[in-house]
């Protein structure tokens, strides 16, 4: 009878071993966090740190042997893949996300980050959480000169276009001119994978507007923006 109760603890205490090892395991905690928001579309690289916000949880430790097959990317994320992941420290990691998500985004778009528990020295898995913004074109401008021709005040504007969430085509240059209506003459030129700088002289305005070409971005997508100092568009 003793040895009957003996083999039925020990059982006992066996099944609670495994069963809390399982659980380690299987728990996901929030003890990271992410330095930046995403993009719906293009390459970005995103530093997740160990985080002690919720005091009652483990603290997050990276393998040293952390891949991109330990990442998994969910809700607003779904859809664009890990590239690249690099180890920092057993602290921080930086992954690199490439493709586009299933939507392109918005302000008020959430993903998930999650670095499963065959990606950690710490228990469980863990899990933050990013915006995911639409791309967009940011524009910057300079009016750098009035002069009179024909009657008309006119004046040279130059403007840096810089694609957030992605890189310009390499033709983009040429798929970019002035409105139909808007008086002047616009140059453009690429300057890296996700600047174009432009010069419009002789316009008659001081915020041209100007349409970016369906085919000078991958999201196909035209946008029609005024040129000034803190201007640009959406890809939504």
């Amino acid at each position: 009878m003793k040895k009957q109760i003996l083999f039925f603890l020990a059982s006992a205490l066996l099944c609670v071993f495994l069963l809390s090892s399982c659980d380690t395991g299987d728990e996901i905690y929030s003890n990271i966090t992410a330095d930046s928001n995403a993009y719906g579309a293009g390459v970005q690289t995103i530093r997740i740190t160990a985080s002690d916000l919720n005091g009652d949880e483990p603290t997050a430790s990276f393998r040293s042997g952390i891949s991109a097959a330990d990442i998994v990317l969910g809700d607003a994320l779904e859809g664009k893949t890990v590239s690249k992941v690099t180890y920092i420290s057993n602290s921080a990691i930086e992954i690199e996300l490439s493709g586009s998500a299933k939507a392109k985004g918005s302000d008020t778009a959430l993903g998930s980050i999650t670095v499963k528990h065959s990606g950690l020295e710490s228990d469980g898995s863990s899990v933050c959480h990013v915006h995911v913004l639409a791309p967009e074109i940011r524009c910057e401008s300079v009016m750098s000169a009035k002069a009179a021709k024909d009657g008309k005040t006119t004046c040279k504007i130059t403007a840096t276009l810089r694609l957030i969430g992605g890189e310009f085509t390499p033709d983009a240059a040429g798929s970019i001119r002035l409105a139909d209506g808007v008086e002047g003459t616009l140059t453009a030129k690429r300057d890296g994978d996700d600047v174009i700088l432009i010069e419009i002289t002789d316009a008659t305005e001081a915020s041209p507007v100007i349409v970016v070409g369906a085919d000078a971005t991958p999201f196909a997508e035209e946008v029609t923006f005024a040129v000034s100092a803190f201007s640009g568009a959406k890809f939504e």
